[in-house]
């Protein structure tokens, strides 16, 4: 119902006409603000690197798979469409990386995981006692960093690949 004769309409109508002239400096900033993602923190269109494997996806597995390919020689790069390593186990989404033993208290040695998961569970004993999610942010992204093996592309996408055969990835 419309109190001395002024809609919503007429109000939709009026803050249209009003904004017309700003939606031409939105269309631009928004494409000047792509051209600046575009290449902030990653490389520039058209650049190349060589690597022996990449990794997309920066999660548990991810990093773990980027980790064991360096450590065995291989030239890695991950890539990671967020600003933190550990997926659903980092500080984001922060779901604690247990495994089979779940909550910890299985005396069975079994259940507990093992390899480079269990190295970083040991070391965040060591360096987080307080289970701080920011800290095993850090503990994942200095594990990464300290391989001289992997380049690591932090907010960057993955699209596509360019395919060298059935089999092999070209780029």
């Amino acid at each position: 119902m419309a109190q001395n004769g002024f809609t919503r309409r007429d109000l939709l109508a009026a803050s249209g006409i009003a904004l017309a002239p700003l939606a031409g400096l939105a269309a631009e900033d928004a494409e000047r603000r792509a051209e600046r993602v575009s290449t902030h923190g990653r490389l520039p269109a058209g650049h190349a690197l060589d690597a022996d494997v990449v990794v997309v996806g920066g999660g548990m597995a991810g990093v773990c798979a980027a980790l064991a390919a360096a450590r065995n020689g291989a030239s890695v790069v991950l890539v990671q469409d967020r600003s933190v390593l550990g997926g659903n186990a980092s500080s984001e989404v922060r779901m604690h990386c247990v495994g089979a033993d779940g909550s910890g208290r299985r005396r069975d040695t079994d259940a507990r995981e093992s390899g480079i998961i269990e190295e970083f569970r040991l070391e965040d004993a060591v360096w987080n006692p307080q289970r701080s999610a920011s800290m095993w942010d850090l503990l994942l992204y200095n594990a990464v960093r300290s391989e001289t093996n992997i380049r690591l592309l932090l907010h960057t996408h993955c699209c596509g690949v360019r395919m060298a055969g059935e089999d092999r990835i070209a780029a």
